[in-house]
């Protein structure tokens, strides 16, 4: 077994443990930003275990029946759904990012942009009104 299916496997229980762990938070009443970064953790777990597991774990132990199954699956083209998943969870982040923005200037911010608050002098992504 080498390096990368080893260090594979460490991840892949170690993303496992950060989903397993942050998911019975939803049930605790959290709003806000808590909520969407909460769940942006929880979509990143899985996807990243997931890919992983597919393109790490799962070639490994499919040996040399790999081909068969990945060109089964669509080849490459199975990342889309791994990328929807980051895209996702980054949706989330940049969201509770967006509570972060005090309530009183948040009407003039979107989760596109509020990333760049509070710089006010940037020429890109604007808030809205400014």
């Amino acid at each position: 077994m080498d390096l990368n299916v080893m260090s594979a496997m460490v991840a892949a229980v170690m993303l496992a443990m950060v989903a397993v762990g942050y998911f019975p938070l939803f049930w605790s009443r959290l709003s806000g930003w808590v909520a969407w970064v909460f769940l942006g953790v929880v979509v990143l777990s899985v996807t990243t275990f997931l890919r992983q597991g597919y393109w790490d774990l799962f070639r490994f132990f499919a040996g040399d029946h790999w081909a068969l199954v990945r060109d089964g699956l669509g080849g490459q083209q199975i990342s889309t759904v791994f990328n929807v998943g980051v895209i996702a969870a980054c949706f989330c982040f940049l969201k509770g990012r967006l509570y972060l923005i005090p309530r009183a200037d948040r009407a003039n911010w979107t989760w596109a942009n509020a990333w760049l608050h509070p710089c006010y002098k940037c020429r890109f992504w604007r808030p809205r009104g400014r």
